[in-house]
């Protein structure tokens, strides 16, 4: 948050001592009271430090990081002066941030933030053994949201039309059109406030766009891109509409988003490409990770015919009292030829459907799964075992690799999947459901990610200036030696731009014979049948897909919030079996 991501053991060593021992010196000032923990030497430490602060650095391409959501919305807002209208009240509201961008003040997803910091984007970042935490919010929906919002600001004032970051104050935001009742708007009673930075030479485009990367990037800005954005100035026609243009275009950069220089070659980043059709039939995967330590224990019940001793309903309901289920409440399953230590168990009550699935032989289920990979005792787990048992993010992190022998460092299981399809001449591809997934990462296949609820298109202004041209030239490929954060950012967004027309034309004209269920994986489930009907677009005939259900974990209300949740999932699973067998590809489906 204060100093870079990739820090060197003197940095963290120099923080470390700072907050052990309570006082920091620098610059002939101390900062502190020489007791353990104080926070005000560990920060001083933190932002005095010359790799926090030296400007050299900015040239390591190692060095550095990319920066926040809420930090690049709020640094905009600043440096372009944003005004509150005074109608709009004491205190403005930014809203649905966490959904729109991934970051939102005071509304953190759980107790390990917005993003772990041991994250590592695919590519260049991971190849240099780096960490990106940043990076983990920057799936291609909410590239094109936060984009979109800044765009929505500059044009409309802070509103919450055309993806527009303020709550909602203007029930038809097509009034906002050219010609249209709201266009024009003096007052601005429309909007909640606006930005009124004005450059001190409007009719020199250079000295504006200095100005601007000034403000904005701290001067980092490159020749090449300066060139573009102050030939888009002279371009738009006059000092406003060049105005406007500048910033939408200056924001997209890579020196905005990263705290990097950017060397910039002249090639131009590849558009997004997608095969034709393919003749061969279609299979796929639906990964969906129960999140949060999920309680299989209450999910299959020992019923009745058990070997005895441990393994019996009434040992069960001794063991797990006030949270066990009633056996009258469970939905028995005959286990008698599988040859199990039960002839009979019994399935959490709210979850009919797998009942239904595995009684039509559409079900199996695989118990005492885990990253364990040899027997061990109290006495020896520690010594036996090659991860952090009981670590949430690393245990988090072996769900989606499966890799506790780290033969294949950086991948995730699906992934390894998909790079071995592509090798045997499949065309695979990776979608995600629920931001970056980790399972999904391939050597081979981009990862897509729809966005079940609120896919954006960019630009979506039918009259607002055009910017993906220009977009691509500020974004192109990076020399040897640019910053690894900077070509990240580029990375991603042209991927996100190239991949989002396609996907949100798919999304939103797919139509579906099954309602789906007004909830979290229910619209999950929907993209995701969606998608396989619209196979065809994206030119696949191997598909793994990514979604996500939960949390499970919670310290209180425990068979409550259980229950709640098997609730959302049976209902979820119950439409999707039944959309997946409407469209007649159900047994071309593993869930």
């Amino acid at each position: 948050r204060f100093g870079i991501s990739n820090p060197s053991p003197r940095y963290i060593e120099t923080v470390a001592t700072a907050f052990k021992e309570g006082i920091h010196s620098a610059d002939g000032q101390s900062f502190g009271d020489g007791k353990y923990g104080n926070l005000a030497a560990m920060v001083a430490a933190i932002t005095l430090d010359r790799e926090a602060r030296e400007v050299v650095l900015d040239s390591d391409p190692t060095g550095g990081s990319l920066k926040e959501p809420m930090l690049k919305i709020l640094a905009f807002m600043r440096a372009m002066e944003f005004q509150r209208r005074p109608e709009a009240g004491k205190e403005i509201r930014l809203n649905s941030l966490q959904a729109k961008v991934g970051q939102e003040v005071h509304s953190s997803p759980g107790v390990f933030s917005f993003f772990l910091p041991e994250y590592a984007a695919p590519g260049h970042i991971k190849a240099a053994s780096l960490t990106s935490p940043e990076a983990q919010v920057l799936s291609g929906p909410k590239i094109i949201n936060l984009m979109n919002g800044i765009i929505s600001l500059v044009d409309l004032g802070l509103t919450e039309c055309f993806g527009g970051f303020a709550e909602r104050n203007l029930w038809n935001c097509d009034g906002l059109q050219p010609g249209s009742l709201y266009y024009g708007n003096t007052e601005g009673k429309y909007r909640m406030g606006e930005l009124t930075f004005a450059p001190a030479n409007p009719d020199d485009a250079s000295d504006v766009v200095d100005e601007l990367s000034l403000l904005l990037t701290g001067g980092r800005l490159n020749h090449d891109s300066r060139s573009t954005i102050a030939n888009a100035y002279l371009s738009a026609g006059n000092h406003g509409d060049g105005l406007r243009l500048a910033q939408k275009l200056i924001f997209s950069t890579p020196e905005y988003h990263s705290t990097n220089v950017f060397d910039t070659k002249t090639e131009l980043r590849p558009d997004a490409e997608f095969p034709p059709p393919s003749s061969e039939p279609h299979k796929t995967i639906i990964y969906l990770k129960i999140d949060g330590g999920m309680d299989s224990f209450n999910l299959l019940v020992p019923y009745s015919g058990c070997s005895g001793g441990r393994t019996s309903y009434n040992h069960y309901q001794s063991v797990r009292g006030g949270l066990s289920y009633p056996q009258g409440d469970l939905h028995v399953i005959d286990a008698s030829g599988s040859n199990q230590v039960c002839s009979k168990f019994g399935i959490h009550p709210n979850l009919q459907h797998l009942q239904h699935l595995y009684n039509t032989e559409d079900l199996l289920f695989v118990s005492n799964m885990g990253v364990l990979q040899e027997k061990v005792t109290e006495a020896d787990w520690m010594d036996k075992t090659k991860i952090a048992l009981f670590a949430h993010n690393l245990m988090n992190e072996q769900v989606e690799k499966m890799d506790i022998n780290k033969e294949s460092p950086g991948s995730g299981i699906c992934g390894r999947m998909v790079d071995i399809l592509i090798n045997n001449g499949y065309k695979a591809g990776t979608v995600s459901v629920y931001g970056i997934a980790e399972a999904l990462v391939s050597d081979l296949a981009s990862l897509f990610v729809a966005d079940p609820f609120d896919y954006q298109l960019f630009n979506p202004m039918s009259w607002a200036q055009p910017l993906w041209d220009t977009v691509k030239h500020l974004n192109k490929f990076s020399n040897l030696g640019s910053g690894l954060f900077s070509e990240t950012w580029s990375n991603l967004l042209l991927q996100s731009l190239g991949e989002n027309d396609l996907l949100y034309n798919t999304l939103s004209s797919t139509q579906l014979e099954t309602s789906f269920p007004e909830t979290k994986l229910g619209k999950q489930f929907e993209t995701i049948a969606k998608l396989i009907k619209s196979k065809d677009d994206r030119g696949t005939n191997r598909d793994v897909f990514y979604a996500k259900h939960g949390s499970f974990d919670t310290h209180g209300d425990t068979k409550a919030h259980f229950n709640i949740m098997n609730t959302e999932m049976n209902g979820a699973l119950e439409a999707l079996t039944t959309e997946l067998k409407a469209q007649g590809v159900w047994d071309d489906v593993i869930i």
